[in-house]
């Protein structure tokens, strides 16, 4: 098809500290690539990352912003805000590609949907088809968002917060949700045992989105509808573009577990589901973490007055 070999693909990719595993995702993105021209990479990097301010590659275009810290959603926004191509590609530093034309096999879906509106990923040998841990939409879908990755999102949950979306649109009979089974984007990723533990993990808190992600269910919703408005009608005359996330607070935990097991009608009941047993084990997590974490600062203290 004709339509294919004009498709760009943008590649928004964050990254601090890891230059050699960006150059050898690159590598990866390149050898097994059909039509590296028609390949972006979008890299937004830290100021105080100096060492990571000339990544490029010889057979990828690659654009590079370089600005303060900031959360992971601003990060993947400023991306987008530089990215060219119809089609937008959540990616990390730590994978390793391994599917020979995995970019045939993302312009292939893509064309699959005349009105551009899904969420696909592919396989990254971690979470697979539970999670689109590398989430890739349409140009045409964020313009239609207009703000798919929220600021306020510091390291994950992103992929959660479209899955999420896209969950309300399966209940409502629009199943946009598309896995790319056979092509390989391997997380490596140091619980695997296939990286190293470094600073970018160890400065990332595991469960600092959980009532990022709560805070933002509202918009979540109104995103649904607004999407669900569009295929039905190919227009949309919601007036609000977003919702702002509401104030963060236990309550609005309990709130939000309450909604969702009794009151929320708007997404299947396996999502439900997994979303009441997944946030009570994250709970749990989070608490016996915290005491072994405080155990350990305990003994070093009792150490150290001895």
């Amino acid at each position: 098809m004709t339509v294919e070999t004009n498709q760009t693909i943008s590649l928004l990719l964050p990254t601090r500290g890891r230059k050699e595993k960006c150059l050898r995702f690159l590598d990866s993105l390149a050898n097994t690539a059909a039509r590296p021209e028609k390949i972006e990479i979008v890299l937004r990097v830290d100021e105080d990352d100096t060492e990571s301010h000339n990544i490029s590659h010889d057979h990828l275009h690659t654009k590079m912003i370089i600005g303060p810290r900031q959360t992971m959603g601003q990060y993947n926004t400023n991306c987008l805000k530089k990215s060219s191509g119809a089609i937008i590609f959540l990616v990390n530093d730590d994978i390793e590609v391994k599917t020979d034309g995995w970019d045939k096999d993302v312009v292939n879906m893509h064309c699959q949907y005349s009105d551009e509106i899904y969420l696909g990923y592919p396989n990254d040998m971690f979470k697979k088809e539970k999670q689109p841990t590398f989430p890739i939409i349409s140009k045409q879908l964020s313009d239609l968002l207009i703000d798919p990755f929220p600021n306020s999102y510091k390291g994950s949950f992103i992929e959660y917060h479209l899955l999420d979306i896209f969950m309300r649109l399966k209940k409502r009979g629009f199943n946009r949700i598309h896995f790319l089974e056979n092509t390989i984007f391997e997380h490596q990723h140091y619980r695997l045992g296939k990286g190293t533990f470094d600073e970018t993990y160890k400065n990332r808190d595991r469960f600092g989105d959980d009532m990022v992600f709560i805070s933002e269910n509202e918009n979540r919703k109104f995103q649904a509808a607004k999407i669900i408005q569009y295929l039905e009608t190919k227009e949309y005359k919601l007036k609000t573009d977003s919702l702002p996330g509401r104030r963060i607070s236990k309550r609005l935990f309990f709130k939000y577990m309450m909604e969702t097991a009794f009151v929320e009608k708007g997404i299947p009941i396996k999502w439900k589901l997994y979303l009441l047993w997944w946030f009570a084990a994250r709970v749990v997590a989070k608490l016996i973490s915290s005491q072994l974490i405080n155990h350990i600062i305990y003994r070093k203290k009792n150490h150290s007055q001895q």
